[in-house]
């Protein structure tokens, strides 16, 4: 399992490098090794001389390129969320259209000896949803389904006509046949222009003409039978453009949650940001008016599996989208704000809380006042896009800020080994120039997660004291430690049953959290480590 954290994952990475590289005895020549432990850079076998930065500490779970710098080194953490978006399918859809017709008998009518021929001509009320108001549709593709029955059987023709149905100024006609069978269904609409204002109202009108020749049927009506029925269907209707009032709807808009990283590993402690932000970017290419509300905003803390709700900023709750106008078809429009400790002193209280995810709710709502126009339009491309971009300063403070990982370590693969070592000492030699208190224990555990030793007696942790900073809260010295850590050959046997690493160590900005520190990019902690081992000796 990888280490994801910040401080600790350097001294686990020490230790790990030195229990599976130095514990092999082919990896020492024990007849230069002095049974004095004189331990000075010259002498001493290295085994790590690493200077690392804070963008090396956190490359594990950096895979985003999560820092960014300004001109001055001072470090940002930017974190990028696609919350949510919906496309012209997902808010407006055209409904199945069908219309039926019955013509009856104005006399008796013999079609044995006679031919009958009239036309009609009908106005259809074109269904649509949440009382829009449509004028103009440019179809993508649909199906349009013509089923003719009669109780008797005829010959001839009904040619229906669409004259507002129109393709390069040609109207949309379809011939039935009723000989060879009044059931038909077309796929050939796309690209025509349905015009819906041919009537009053201006809107949601389709014309359909019927022109109708029986002739030499086997046949007879008398007055006021029906001679037959038409009914016309429009089907899985897909369009490219749709002009007039879209209508008063509500967008379905599932919750969703921001996950922040930087949390993931946090298990206790307080952490406080000067000045974070939360910027939301919507861009919308829908020609309506929309407005969102958030109706929750919640936290989830991980450390104790806790949620808690906030309110979202009044000024931007509602919040109206910004739209293009029919003027600027086919174009979109940005609407951002920023949430900060001016607009919304809460967002400190927010990270401070060590969020591991922030969850939004969201009602939206198109047209959410009628205004007594056709203006809208949705286009098949139409389509809004909401992100959220949370910006942290890494200028603050953290106290206590405590962290845990595990890491598989099985000794019986090199037991053998350990058990020709009388004992083992290491020394680590630390410059940290990190606005940053660590201290750090790291546990040997067996199968079942039982501690079975620790790297530090008596559960103390090893503290490793923050750079010097000047009064802006940069680091202008790096501060140094040596520590020394031996184990006895009893202390080494009683490893055999490790089988697991746990780390658990904790942060504090530099004089226990009181100071307001800042990161830059050349801030680093530094590790020399060199190792001895007395064998035991075979006589």
């Amino acid at each position: 399992m990888k280490n994801k954290i910040i401080v600790i994952s350097i001294i686990t990475a020490i230790t790990i490098g030195f229990i599976t590289q130095s514990c092999v005895k082919d990896s020492f020549d024990f007849d230069k090794l002095s049974t004095d432990m004189v331990f000075n850079p010259n002498i001493a076998v290295p085994l790590i001389n690493s200077k690392l930065t804070l963008r090396d500490l956190v490359r594990d779970w950096d895979d985003n390129e999560l820092f960014e710098e300004d001109s001055t080194g001072f470090l940002y953490l930017m974190y990028s969320k696609h919350i949510f978006s919906k496309t012209a399918k997902d808010v407006v859809k055209i409904p199945t259209q069908s219309f039926t017709n019955s013509y009856i008998a104005p006399t008796n009518i013999d079609l044995n000896s006679v031919t009958y021929t009239y036309t009609d001509n009908t106005i259809e009320d074109f269904s649509v949803n949440n009382s829009s108001r449509l004028e103009t549709i440019i179809i993508k593709s649909a199906l349009l389904s013509i089923n003719i029955t009669s109780s008797q059987n005829l010959n001839g023709t009904v040619e229906l006509e669409f004259p507002s149905i129109k393709k390069n100024g040609t109207s949309y006609t379809k011939i039935i046949n009723l000989s060879t069978g009044g059931d038909t269904t077309y796929n050939d609409l796309n690209e025509y222009t349905i015009d819906l204002t041919t009537d009053n109202p201006a809107y949601n009108k389709l014309p359909v003409n019927y022109n109708i020749n029986l002739t030499n049927s086997n046949a007879s009506f008398n007055t006021g039978d029906e001679m037959f029925a038409a009914t016309i269907s429009l089907n899985n209707i897909e369009y490219k453009t749709i002009i007039g009032f879209i209508g008063q709807d509500i967008i379905s808009i599932p919750s969703d949650s921001v996950h922040l990283d930087i949390f993931d590993k946090a298990f206790d402690g307080d952490i406080f940001f000067m000045d974070p932000k939360f910027k939301i970017f919507i861009n919308n290419s829908f020609g309506i008016p929309m407005q969102f509300e958030f109706d929750s905003f919640k936290l989830y803390n991980a450390v104790n599996e806790t949620y808690a709700n906030y309110q979202f900023p009044i000024a931007h709750n509602p919040l109206t989208i910004d739209y293009p106008t029919l003027s600027n078809i086919g174009t979109s429009r940005a609407t951002n704000f920023v949430m900060d400790t001016l607009s919304f002193p809460a967002i400190r209280d927010i990270i401070s809380y060590n969020p591991k995810f922030i969850i939004f709710g969201v009602d939206g709502k198109i047209n959410p006042t009628d205004p007594g126009t056709n203006d809208n339009f949705v286009l098949d491309t139409s389509k809004f896009d909401v992100n959220l971009k949370i910006e942290l300063p890494i200028w603050g403070r953290a106290k206590y800020f405590v962290l845990q990982d595990t890491f598989d370590l099985d000794m019986s693969n090199f037991y053998q080994d350990i058990d020709s070592l009388e004992w083992m000492l290491f020394r680590i030699n630390a410059d940290n120039a990190m606005p940053l208190e660590v201290g750090i224990q790291i546990y040997f555990v067996d199968q079942e997660f039982s501690i079975i030793d620790s790297l530090y007696d008596n559960g103390q942790m090893n503290i490793l004291e923050s750079g010097v900073i000047d009064g802006s809260g940069k680091v202008v010295q790096p501060t140094n430690k040596i520590s020394d850590f031996k184990f006895s050959s009893e202390r080494l046997s009683g490893l055999h049953d490790v089988r697991y690493i746990f780390t658990r160590g904790y942060i504090n900005t530099t004089d226990e959290a009181t100071k307001l520190v800042r990161f830059y990019e050349g801030d680093y902690v530094s590790f020399k480590m060199g190792v001895q081992a007395q064998a035991f000796i075979i006589r």
